[in-house]
């Protein structure tokens, strides 16, 4: 497959966060954004979802998060634990006690300014940690990123 050839020829260089990026965008195209997550492996889905929570939130905070990826915050939060990233479990699991159901973005002025608070209370850390863990998990694993699903 085009996308498992190119996987190995990005991650057979330097790992950088260019790197990173470019691993992301290969198993978006093989996992359709998350919704065939299971047409990656474990270490792949494990590297995506860390991407994935860390982008949503990065772009529009934990609220984006639960709205945009509400059908996975619950393996999210799992894969954070897991992977032993624990402010960024804390802050999932903390957000996630606050608005448990999906709502609309933006709906809930109650709900939308507790989850400011968790942003401005966990943010800066767990961009952190996750961007941290994704370089050194890719460095570790990349054998298991080249192999089938």
């Amino acid at each position: 497959m085009k996308v498992k050839r190119f996987l190995k020829e990005l991650l057979n260089k330097e790992i950088t966060n260019t790197t990173i990026d470019e691993v992301y965008l290969r198993l978006c195209d093989l996992c359709e954004y998350g919704y065939e997550l299971d047409q990656i492996n474990d270490y792949q889905r494990n590297f995506w979802l860390v991407y994935n929570f860390n982008g949503e939130t990065g772009n529009g905070g934990v609220e984006q998060f639960l709205y945009n990826c509400h059908d996975q915050v619950d393996i999210t939060l799992q894969t954070l634990q897991d992977v032993h990233l624990e402010n960024s479990t804390r802050y999932l699991a903390e957000s996630k006690e606050i608005c448990p159901e999906k709502i609309e973005m933006y709906s809930n002025d109650e709900i939308t300014e507790k989850l400011n608070q968790k942003d401005d209370t966990y943010y800066d850390e767990s961009e952190r940690e996750c961007n941290t863990f994704l370089l050194q998990y890719l460095k570790e694993n990349k054998e298991h990123f080249m192999k089938e699903s």
